[in-house]
């Protein structure tokens, strides 16, 4: 693949996740925020460890001499993925449903992955031992998906709402 065609899918990636701000509901856009800062923070720790321990490695990348990490998805894709996700998660539907949303989210996100690792240079496995690829990412989006809830819930940000106060 051509590296003028895999920079514009970086370019791309960054356009959809501004876009994605415009579909997060108004009355949700402050978890929104607070998820998509605390996930830059995890993403920025486990992403540099990742590289630096050689697990993965990103050849085409933006400000390659300043990092090694993907600062695409250290700093946008993923952190507006888990923003979006807490925003529109069912934390009022069954157990069942909220499974199910896990399960969609990370299957995507699996889907993604596997095709820019198959098909382009954004993104290559060095050392990453995978015994059931799909499974174990989808394991670990979910594990990086939640604590954003719990740490959210904890400090009330998920129980209050600011546009129902009364005057």
């Amino acid at each position: 693949m051509s590296l003028l065609l895999q920079y514009s899918i970086i370019v791309s990636v960054w356009i959809l996740s501004l876009l994605l701000i415009l579909i997060i509901p108004r009355q949700k856009r402050r978890l929104a925020m607070v998820a998509f800062l605390f996930k830059q923070y995890i993403t920025c720790i486990f992403g540099h460890a990742v590289v630096e321990l050689q697990l993965l490695a990103y050849p085409v990348r933006e400000l390659a001499d300043v990092s090694r990490t993907s600062f695409t998805y250290e700093y946008m894709a993923y952190p507006m993925t888990c923003a979006v996700f807490n925003a529109y998660y069912p934390s009022h539907r069954s157990g069942w449903i909220q499974f199910g949303y896990y399960v969609l989210f990370t299957t995507v996100q699996t889907i993604v992955e596997v095709l820019l690792v198959q098909y382009t240079d954004l993104i290559r496995y060095v050392r990453w031992n995978w015994l059931c690829p799909e499974e174990v990412t989808q394991l670990t989006l979910a594990a990086l998906l939640l604590p954003p809830r719990v740490a959210l819930k904890n400090v009330g940000i998920l129980t209050t709402n600011p546009y129902n106060r009364k005057q």
